[in-house]
């Protein structure tokens, strides 16, 4: 897959502009005329347009692994969260709050440190 954000479009363009676009005696048939006038171009895109590494369907992504206390903190928000969700009371929302800010404070902590 090609990267055109990456591309060197100070490049491109003279190439481009050297595409041979003079077509007054076709060959062949219209597949073949396309090819003659697409050739250039994709030799002009190999050249100048980095290509995208693309990852393995079948590679797992790699996710961050917190400690024990950052995930019980998770789950904990989490929990909270569908308590709240299913009664909405100032108290169960008050309380997911506060976890929220317990967890933020550990994951920033948790990235300072590492």
């Amino acid at each position: 897959m090609y990267d055109f954000q990456n591309c060197d479009f100070d490049g491109i363009a003279p190439a481009l502009l050297q595409h041979p676009l003079n077509f007054s005696t076709p060959h062949g048939t219209a597949d073949d005329a396309w090819m003659h006038f697409i050739q250039p171009v994709y030799d002009v895109i190999d050249k100048f347009v980095p290509v995208k590494a693309k990852r393995p369907i079948n590679k797992k992504v790699s996710s961050k692994k917190y400690p024990k206390h950052i995930i019980r903190a998770v789950r904990k928000k989490a929990t909270l969260w569908r308590r709240y969700s299913h009664s909405k009371t100032s108290f169960n929302k008050a309380a997911y709050c506060e976890q929220v800010e317990v967890y933020k404070s550990l994951v920033f902590e948790y990235e300072r440190t590492n």
